[in-house]
């Protein structure tokens, strides 16, 4: 189980919903989130064009997005140093595809450690000027895409990266109002 606390930091609209958790066993993952997300299952492509099961929930809170991708490299670990460099390189694929993005500024772009998990983190001004936060992170044989994104004007989404156990069950996903 993989524990990545998200914090979008903005300030409480009046329209924001109660935050519940989630859970997916399946995924082994737990999250906080503004509502119910929708779930959507896809095909992902990997760097070395593997096709892999993955999973995208998504809740939108007014004008906020809050997403987690869930990508499940599990049928390529098995295919040896193949397999295990697909797996190596994932941070970094899915990182260069959030670069790849049209029109973006991206305004930090960095390694990051959540726990001794590794991963990335990417903050980016989209085209229409709404602010974009990523946090990519791997634990074992999955990768996890955090997605937060705000309108033009609103506070940044920002990450914490104060990360409890990795033998903890819960992704965390909280919003607090971003201290001036």
């Amino acid at each position: 189980w993989l524990v990545i606390a998200l914090v979008a930091c903005s300030v409480a609209p009046a329209f924001a919903a109660e935050w519940e958790e989630f859970h997916d066993q399946s995924e082994r993952f737990g999250v906080n989130f503004p509502g119910t997300p929708q779930i959507e299952t896809f095909t992902y492509k990997t760097w070395r064009e593997a096709e892999v099961p993955a999973k995208r929930y998504t809740v939108k809170d007014g004008p906020r997005t809050y997403s987690v991708t869930v990508v499940n490299y599990q049928q390529v670990t098995d295919k040896g140093d193949l397999g295990t460099t697909d797996v190596l390189g994932s941070i970094a694929w899915a990182a260069w595809n959030v670069r790849r993005r049209p029109g973006v500024d991206i305004k930090y772009d960095a390694y990051a450690e959540a726990d001794r998990i590794e991963g990335h983190e990417i903050y980016l001004v989209n085209a229409d000027k709404t602010q974009t936060s990523i946090g990519i992170f791997r634990e074992a044989s999955r990768l996890f895409i955090l997605e937060a994104n705000v309108p033009a004007g609103s506070p940044p989404p920002g990450w914490r990266r104060s990360i409890p156990s990795r033998s903890s069950s819960t992704i965390s996903r909280r919003r607090s109002a971003m201290s001036s």
